[in-house]
């Protein structure tokens, strides 16, 4: 949709409600994101005030707040979604880095030891590179037991193959 300049402006200009709505979503001015964040605030005001002409200004700023916080706290959770698989993928980096092929013997050894949850983290997440919360539902636990497993299983690799 296209927006106005008349609405952009009015939008670019109410930057206390703009702001109220980052301080809301815990993104403050000493982020290094804020004004991308706060550039996004003023497109979903703006294109509120373009979708809503006909309703009072006080509703249109309501809404605005709101969704203007949730816009933010989505694109907050996919940056922390995206930065934790990186870690994973950092993580199981790490342990195969270590391992050589001399190593694989023991490596079968230790897999046959490992339980099935284990299995499943080893060879689902760490090589197979699926995400933790598509395991936890598809193994009917928790995505925080998982990843406590998960910890504890690289740890025990690791202490394992000093």
């Amino acid at each position: 949709m296209r927006i106005s300049q008349e609405n952009f402006l009015t939008a670019f200009n109410n930057k206390k409600l703009i702001c109220g709505a980052l301080k809301y979503a815990h993104v403050y001015p000493s982020s290094s994101n804020y004004e991308d964040y706060f550039q996004e605030g003023v497109l979903v005001y703006a294109h509120l005030l373009e979708i809503y002409k006909d309703k009072e200004r006080s509703e249109i700023d309501k809404l605005a707040f709101n969704k203007i916080v949730w816009k933010i706290t989505d694109e907050l959770r996919k940056l922390m979604r995206n930065k934790e698989r990186n870690v994973n993928f950092d993580d199981a980096m790490e342990v195969a880095e270590k391992i050589s092929w001399d190593n694989l013997v023991w490596l079968e050894f230790e897999v046959e030891k490992m339980t099935e949850l284990e299995k499943t983290i080893f060879f689902e997440h760490l090589i197979g590179r699926r995400t933790i919360t598509a395991l936890a539902t598809e193994c009917n636990v928790t995505r925080k037991h998982l990843q406590t497993i998960k910890r504890k299983l690289l740890t025990h690799l690791a202490q394992a193959m000093k």
